[in-house]
């Protein structure tokens, strides 16, 4: 939307760009019901380093990607890892606390994540900057962290940004960054709740991340360790009889096809089209975005074993009405083309637009050995993201004109969903299944209360202006 608007040539800075001046306005209007300081006043600042080589396993290296709205994106694939001796490197120049606040300098600006004890070990890359409040400072880090990803907050992040190809956000103008005063009661209310959901919604994930070891275990008698899916190349021959409609050589790689053969001598085993419906998101236009609403979901989206509390576009209701895609509980989101492979439960409160690079599985059918279709969702969603998903991921992805997917074959995953001849392990799919749909029950509340804690931080925001 075209905007103009005056400014007196006195005020104009070194560098003169219309959102940066757009944003002083916005502040000054601010000011007539608010105190503010500078960023430069009240924190200090620290960027990460480049480190030119990473590991499969080690210390997590949070990158832009992984810094979104209030939360860090962890979702294997998306954390990149270092040596423990580059860390050491890392941890001399920077060493995470809780409150610190991380924000990214390029590309995906305006987001910004507060850290709770379980970013202990992380280390940063160049193109993360933590920011640390002074312990005498006049304002909370929630209280930043939350202003920051406000309306007021993005735009100024975006606008101090400055770069021919890329823009950047220099330490700088970052000082100059302006962050309300609001009253310290205010203040600590919003310090308690963020930091108590923050830690909850922590918690929530790696208790779900144990819940998959214990699938990955169970399923393969903790044979993990003598599985090796790099990618060096392989010499290998198959029967021509045993070709089907799709021929790439990651389909027939023995080792894969030894470790699904020998998953249905130990258990009995359903395609997901025997038990559940899949079926496809819609496609989108632009002129179907809107900056708030009902979340629309890309593959994005879906993180940490979740969805993003707050997503990049929106849809209103009438957008939502006519996509027609109601969410009931235990609905699973699993995306199948780009970054395929991540698997989000839902309920019925979870209203959603999803896009057509992710499908839904609905349960429709029970099979005997569990007690209902919460437990058998929680164990399908156990098996999508553990790593009998990812072998099958693997053995089905093709290239799509440029993107990896997978187009109809999710329907023919195979699901474990008995053991032949042990009913401990069944009772154990089944107490899996039930403690994995708990979990990710209370886990979407988290999600839900995460965005409630930003809806209402910007609501009292503009109350005080």
């Amino acid at each position: 939307m075209l905007q103009i608007f005056e400014i007196l040539s006195s005020e104009l800075s070194a560098i003169w760009t219309a959102p940066k001046h757009n944003s002083k306005i916005n502040i000054e209007e601010a000011k007539t019901g608010l105190n503010f300081v500078s960023l430069g006043e009240v924190a200090s600042r620290v960027s990460g380093q480049y480190i030119p080589e990473y590991t499969e396993v080690g210390v997590p290296y949070l990158r832009v990607d992984n810094i979104r709205q209030l939360i860090a994106n962890f979702s294997e694939g998306d954390v990149a890892f270092i040596s423990e001796v580059d860390a050491s490197r890392l941890w001399k120049r920077y060493k995470c606390t809780p409150s610190d606040i991380l924000i990214s300098r390029t590309a995906s600006l305006g987001k910004a994540v507060l850290t709770t004890s379980h970013f202990s070990s992380i280390t940063l890359s160049q193109h993360v900057t933590a920011i640390r409040i002074k312990e005498e400072a006049p304002v909370l880090p929630s209280t930043v962290c939350l202003f920051l990803n406000s309306a007021l907050g993005k735009s100024q992040l975006n606008s101090n940004a400055m770069g021919s190809t890329r823009l950047e956000l220099s330490h700088a103008a970052l000082e100059e960054i302006q962050v309300p005063l609001l009253p310290m009661e205010l203040q600590n209310k919003y310090y308690d709740q963020l930091t108590s959901t923050l830690e909850k919604y922590y918690d929530l994930f790696y208790k779900i991340k144990d819940l998959l070891i214990e699938t990955d275990n169970l399923l393969f008698k903790n044979k993990l360790l003598e599985m090796s899916f790099s990618r060096s190349y392989e010499v290998f021959s198959t029967e021509t009889s045993q070709l089907d409609e799709y021929w790439f050589p990651n389909r027939y790689l023995p080792k894969k096809q030894s470790i699904l053969k020998e998953l249905e001598l130990d258990f009995s085993c359903l395609k997901i089209s025997d038990f559940a419906d899949v079926s496809r998101g819609k496609g989108t236009n632009v002129s179907e975005y809107e900056k708030d609403g009902i979340p629309f979901l890309r593959t994005s989206s879906l993180i940490n074993n979740g969805v993003d509390p707050f997503t990049d576009h929106y849809a209103n209701q009438e957008t939502y009405k006519k996509f027609s895609q109601p969410i009931l509980d235990g609905d699973i989101l699993f995306s199948m083309e780009g970054k395929i492979g991540q698997v989000a439960l839902l309920f019925e409160k979870s209203q959603v637009v999803f896009k057509n690079h992710i499908e839904l599985i609905r349960i429709k059918n029970m099979v005997s050995s569990f007690k209902d279709s919460k437990g058998l969702s929680g164990w399908l969603f156990l098996v999508l993201s553990g790593t009998l998903g990812k072998i099958q991921i693997q053995k089905n992805a093709v290239v799509q004109s440029t993107l990896p997917g997978l187009a109809s074959r999710l329907r023919d995953f195979i699901i474990p969903i008995s053991s032949i001849g042990s009913p401990f392990e069944t009772d154990q799919m089944v107490d899996l299944g039930e403690k994995a749909f708990q979990y990710l029950t209370e886990y979407m509340e988290v999600i839900l209360d995460l965005r409630k804690l930003q809806i209402s931080f910007d609501s009292d925001l503009l109350s005080n202006e």
